[in-house]
């Protein structure tokens, strides 16, 4: 899935096996968002997407 942030800001993140959550990237508004590897392969993704707005 590709991720267009048109407004907030996302972050792109896994859990370790010690279930802690790691975030691997940061985007901010007008930024795509994806896991390229996952879109590129067609394959499930490792990785979470969660979106943050501030009205």
């Amino acid at each position: 899935m590709n991720c267009f942030i048109a407004k907030g800001c996302f972050r792109l993140y896994r859990f370790g096996k010690d279930g802690v959550d790691h975030i691997m990237l940061f985007g901010v508004e007008n930024w795509w968002m994806t896991d390229q590897e996952s879109y590129n392969h067609n394959t499930p993704s490792l990785y979470n997407i969660e979106a943050y707005v501030n009205y």
